[in-house]
Order: structure tokens, then sequence, then C-alpha cells
């Protein structure tokens, strides 16, 4: 906001790029609209780039003057155009979201290595995993759990109302019951640490209770639990369910943000999958989804060793987040030669990368190869169906190609969305021509 009011139109200053990156859309700093000339120094004649619903809002300053809006995954950055998750800031994103994009988050894949930990009673990997019933066996002597092969859940969170904690409240005994072991590390809201203090008190063999965080600790319950519950209510990203999976620990988690993005539900038809998923902000389901998953654990073991082997296997390493920006600062550069190198790194790497696709259609579509842009935008749209500047670009390509009925379905697809003029109103009689040339 200070480089838009001040700083924009100075010389030395007139091309800087923003990037504003929204890790968690509830928390936006909102204040009076007095702070903003006695605490900011802002002129009022520039409050329009903080107001929103009469009062200052930080967040939708930096939504409206930033050249890009980056979400921490790319389901998040979908979600928050809807009201359930928005807290508020839905219409401003709408009419933003051409600069709005999610880039995958990634985790420290040397700090968080079962072959390498010290903090683990032992080391193993994913082709050598008889350390892991080593740590399993340390992790119920050191939380004083009881013997037996019934499945320990771990749990590694803060202690607040959208990780989900209310849907574990509902049924938590109905899980302890049924023969499930806790091992939870975690602080926040007072209601929720003295709900677990209290269950690790009534149930002291079967839940035990951390409230803290301790790094160490929380690596010991990674590669001792069998299972991982992050039912959270929405997540920008999450880093704790790769974490699990990097250490053979199956993800619990409900279809959101980037739980739903870098976690693959189990088909049992078909041997797929890396974890377990349920779609509704609903305790039960959550507990239908971990009485299945003792289904397999119990059942179908050599499916779950396999299940265990492809969560290992399951790359969360930034390094094709790394490869997309040197791709975008190439291109910036003018140096598109090596933006289509590391354009197709990005995609050997992560090759459901949908911005990936989407620049080497728009450098081919540059270059007039439009049959390869048009594999690239088809790319990207059956990545991101909802895409709708990867559906224009594409019409338009398969209007050159004439194929006039595959481009008229991809048009008529944005004409027809709600919020086509709030997004599209510069584009719109672009459309309307090509339309008439079809």
């Amino acid at each position: 906001v200070y480089y838009n009011v001040y700083y924009k139109y100075q010389q030395g200053y007139v091309s800087i790029k923003t990037v504003y990156t929204i890790h968690n859309i509830e928390y936006q700093g909102k204040y009076g609209k007095e702070v903003l000339g006695e605490l900011m120094g802002i002129p009022m004649y520039n409050a329009n780039l903080l107001d929103y619903d009469g009062s200052v809002n930080m967040l939708k300053g930096a939504i409206e003057t930033a050249d890009k809006i980056i979400t921490v995954s790319p389901s998040y950055a979908w979600e928050i155009m809807d009201p359930w998750y928005a807290h508020g800031l839905d219409r401003i994103l709408v009419t933003k979201q051409y600069k709005l994009r999610g880039i995958m988050n990634g985790i420290d894949t040397k700090l968080y290595d079962p072959d390498n930990d010290k903090a683990i009673a032992a080391k193993y990997s994913a082709k050598s995993p008889e350390g892991k019933k080593k740590c399993r066996e340390e992790l119920i002597r050191s939380f004083g759990l009881a013997d037996g092969d019934e499945p320990i859940v771990g749990i590694v969170t803060r202690f607040v109302r959208h990780k989900g904690i209310d849907l574990i409240r509902c049924v938590f005994e109905e899980m302890v019951h049924n023969g499930i072991k806790f091992a939870v590390l975690g602080s926040g809201e007072k209601i929720y640490e003295d709900f677990f203090i209290e269950m690790a008190a009534r149930y002291s063999e079967r839940v035990a209770v951390t409230v803290g965080f301790e790094p160490e600790l929380s690596h010991r319950i990674y590669a001792g639990a069998d299972m991982f519950l992050m039912p959270s209510q929405s997540e920008p990203c999450g880093l704790a369910q790769m974490i699990a999976m990097r250490y053979g620990t199956i993800p619990i988690v409900r279809e959101t943000g980037g739980l739903k993005d870098t976690v693959e539900p189990y088909n049992e038809y078909e041997s797929t999958g890396t974890g377990f998923s349920f779609v509704n902000y609903n305790a039960h389901e959550m507990l239908a989804t971990i009485r299945y998953a003792e289904k397999i654990y119990y059942d179908r073991k050599r499916e779950w060793n396999k299940m265990i082997d492809r969560a290992m296997a399951a790359d969360f390493s930034p390094i094709s987040q790394s490869y997309y920006k040197k791709a975008l600062t190439y291109y910036n550069a003018g140096n598109i030669a090596d933006a289509k190198t590391y354009f197709k790194r990005v995609i050997s790497v992560e090759p459901e990368y949908a911005d990936a696709y989407y620049n080497m259609g728009v450098i081919m579509e540059n270059e007039r190869k439009i049959k390869s842009a048009e594999y690239y935008y088809k790319k990207a749209a059956s990545i991101n169906p909802n895409d709708y500047e990867v559906k224009y670009r594409l019409g338009v390509c398969l209007n050159e190609l004439r194929k006039y009925d595959e481009a008229i379905d991809y048009l008529s697809s944005i004409v027809l969305l709600k919020h086509y003029k709030s997004i599209y109103n510069d584009k719109d009689y672009l459309v309307t021509i090509l339309f008439n040339s079809l």
C-alpha cells in the first residue's frame, strides 16, 4: 500500500513488482478508520485502498495493490473465493482472481528424513522399514500407552477451531472405546487444552497428551504413530500431513486446501492412494473414515504396507517451486529459451502443475506454435477446470485451428459464468467478436 501511495510514480521505483502471499485469510488486520491518518499516514483520498465493509482492512489493501496474490496451495486459491472460506473477502478476491495463483508449499526433506533423523528411536526408510516398528515401541513406552497392535493415531497441531478440534471432541471417546490410542502434541485455546488434558487423565493408557510444542517430540510422534489425524475446517496448505507421509504414517484428512492437494485418497479397487479423506465437515463422517482406515489396517495388511510405501515415495520437496520461480524470472527477463527449459522441468517433477502448462501455452502461442499451445492449454484446463483465462486462450487457439465446435464449448463456459462480467469486462468485446466469426 505504501509503495502504491508514495513511491510507485517516483523515478527509480516505477517498475517494481509486488507479490503478496495469503497464508491464512482468517487473519486480516482490521482496525477503525481513525488509524489511517493518525498512525499510518495514508491520505484520505487513498482510503479506498484499505476500506472494506466500513473498517480498515490490511489484507484487503494487499489484495488491492499487489501485482500477484499467492496462496500456499492451488485448492486454497479457489476456496477463498467462496464465502464459506473467505471470512468476508470473497467479493474482492473474485474481482481480483486474474492475479490470484496457488503454489504448493513444500517441506524440508533433509530435516524430516527418517533415514537420518537423530530425534527418533531408530532410523528407517521405504526400502528398509524395520526401524518404524522400534519407533512405535519407543512411542508406546515413553508416552505410557498400553501395549498392543491397536492403531496409534498421532495429532500434532495448534488447538484452534479451524484445525477441526471440534470434530475430534465430538467423537473422541467413541474412538477410544473402539480401541484407538492417541499421541497428542499441541497448544492453543484453553478450552481445547483442557479437553485433551481431561481425556489423558480419564484414559491414561490410551491417550497421551503434551501441551506445548517440542520439535523432537513431534518427530517421535510422526515416526511412531500408525495414522495421523488432520480434520481441518480449512487448511491453506498444511505441512504435518506431508511430514507424516514422509515418516510412513498414513494421514486421515478432510478434503480442503492443501490437504486435498497432497493426500491422494485410498482406492481399494485400484490399490492407489496415500491416505484417507472425507469431504464434509462432519464428525461422524470423519469417524466412518477412521473406521474404514482401521479395517484396512487390521484386515488388509499387505495393502496397508503398500500405502505406506506410496506415502513415503511422495515428493514434497520444494524443487518444483524453485524451478517455477526460475522459469518466471527468465520469462520476465525475456530469456524465453531458458524459461521454456525450466517450465518443462516443473512439469516433469510435478505433472499436475497447471500454471507451468499455462505459461508454456502462452509461450507457444506467442511463437505461433498454435498446435503446441492447444496441448498445454488443454492440460492446464484439465487440472484447473475453473481457470477462465486458460479457457479463453484455449478458445482462441481452437478458433485459429478451425476446431470451431470445441472453441464454442470452451468459450461458452466462460460467458455463462455468473462472475464473468466482473472478471472479463476488458475481454467481453473480444469474445463477442470471436463468437461472431464462429
